[in-house]
């Protein structure tokens, strides 16, 4: 009985504070993007699904242009071990993973209201590289490789090369505060063409190199996940 008149007596309250929320939607408005992942995929899209930072400027209440990036690196030491306690050097290896996007996006609904809607469509460009070098005994000519197909062994580092893709956008978001919103967003990849790099094994003074063989996809699953907004 305690909790009804409690929520009974907080409801005008929350009302209130809700009424009082005016989405700060204006004609050359921006809003800076920090967005997580963690809903479905993986898939480096700028300040796509995955994750990263942007800002969106808005040519009008219901028009806005985003831009964002995602940036990771990676780099540890293999260590030599060996039971025998034979010497040895230590190994290495490294990634770096960039993405940038450019969105269009398009708002359904009016500039007041707390819930608005969007979809969108953007282009996407995803730069991955790596490089490792084994731990190996003393005398021994250990094996670099650049640019390994299966990626190194962190996950999130996947195959290296460039990445290509043409995206549709879905989501909508939700104003806490005038100036602050929550957004759920699902991306789908309408043409993703990835080039991989060429990896190159160097062993001493000799180079191997192998090409990797170019794909296209057509209307594979995206990605989705969460953004915060903050609007100025």
């Amino acid at each position: 009985m305690r909790l009804v008149l409690v929520l009974l007596a907080l409801s005008p309250v929350c009302s209130l504070a809700a009424a009082q929320v005016r989405p700060a939607i204006r004609d050359g408005g921006k809003s800076l993007n920090f967005t997580f992942g963690g809903f479905g995929g993986f898939g480096l899209t700028g300040t796509g699904p995955t994750g990263g930072v942007g800002i969106s400027y808005f040519m009008s209440p219901a028009t806005a242009v985003r831009v964002g990036l995602q940036a990771r690196s990676h780099s540890r030491t293999l260590s030599w071990n060996s039971p025998g306690g034979a010497a040895g050097s230590d190994g290495s290896e490294s990634g770096l993973n960039l993405g940038v996007a450019v969105d269009y996006l398009k708002y359904v609904g009016v500039a007041t209201s707390r819930v608005r809607p969007y979809m969108g469509a953007g282009v996407g460009v995803i730069m991955i590289s790596n490089k490792s070098t084994p731990a190996a005994a003393t005398g021994s000519t250990p094996t670099e490789t650049k640019n390994a197909p299966g990626g190194i062994t962190t996950p999130g580092f996947f195959s290296p090369g460039m990445t290509f893709d043409l995206h549709a956008n879905f989501g909508a978001e939700f104003f806490l505060f005038n100036e602050i919103s929550i957004a759920g967003e699902y991306a789908l990849n309408v043409i993703n063409r990835n080039s991989p790099a060429d990896m190159e094994a160097i062993t001493g003074g000799t180079t191997v190199a192998t090409k990797g063989n170019p794909t296209t996809n057509i209307l594979g699953f995206g990605a989705a996940g969460a953004t915060v907004r903050i609007y100025f």
